[in-house]
This record gives C-alpha cells, sequence and structure tokens, in this order.
C-alpha cells in the first residue's frame, strides 16, 4: 500500500551560526558540488507536526541549542525554491539564486530564530 506523505510546511536549518554568511557560502559551494546547484540543507516539518518535537527528535537538531525556522510558503514567495534532496525523508534544500549579502540577508530576515 502506498504511503500517503503529508507536505512539508516549516523548514528548520540547525545552528546559531549557520546562517550567516560565510556558513551559507561554504554550504552552498558544497552543494553545487554535489548538486550541480547553490543550497542549503534544511530539515522539513511535516503538516500538523510541531517543530519543537521535530527539534528534540531529529539526529541533526536534537544536539543543537539553536535552530533557524521558516515556513516553506514563506520562503518560495521571495524566491527560493525547495527541493527534496537525500534518501532522508526530512532532508530539503532551499536552493539559492546567488550568494550574495542581499540574497543572505533575505534568507535571514524569512527565517526565525529559537533558542534553547
Amino acid at each position: 500500500m502506498a504511503r500517503t506523505r503529508r507536505p512539508v510546511h516549516i523548514l528548520i536549518r540547525a545552528g546559531a551560526n549557520s546562517l550567516t554568511p560565510d556558513h551559507v557560502r561554504r554550504q552552498a559551494a558544497l552543494a553545487e558540488e554535489v548538486l550541480g546547484w547553490s543550497g542549503i540543507s534544511t530539515v522539513g516539518v511535516w503538516a500538523g507536526e510541531d517543530p519543537e518535537d521535530v527539534w528534540d527528535t531529529d539526529d541533526k537538531l536534537s544536539t543543537r541549542n539553536a535552530i533557524w525556522v521558516a515556513e516553506r510558503t514563506t520562503l518560495e514567495a521571495h524566491g527560493f525554491t525547495v527541493v527534496k534532496t537525500t534518501a532522508n525523508p526530512r532532508h530539503f534544500t532551499v536552493a539559492l539564486p546567488d550568494t550574495t549579502n542581499a540574497t543572505i540577508d533575505l534568507l535571514r530576515s524569512l527565517m526565525e530564530p529559537r533558542s534553547r
């Protein structure tokens, strides 16, 4: 029986410094090597899930004291494309049109920092 996947509605980026210009540019360069286009990795939160629960239980997030959270539709409304990448069902890449300060600043402005 085919499993119906709920849509991803929230994306989480791990780490307090993960949206600094240097960090974004480093990861975008790695994505370029692997995928052929620039982007940053995120963890998807399915519709109906609480981002806090995903933060607590996801292997990539649970050890982090800080994350960045954004609604997928908000990112897409501002020109970012969200692409399912890797075999991990929660892994999504936010494609970046470029890595200028203006693009990184826009991305940061659309994501809410959270800490604990």
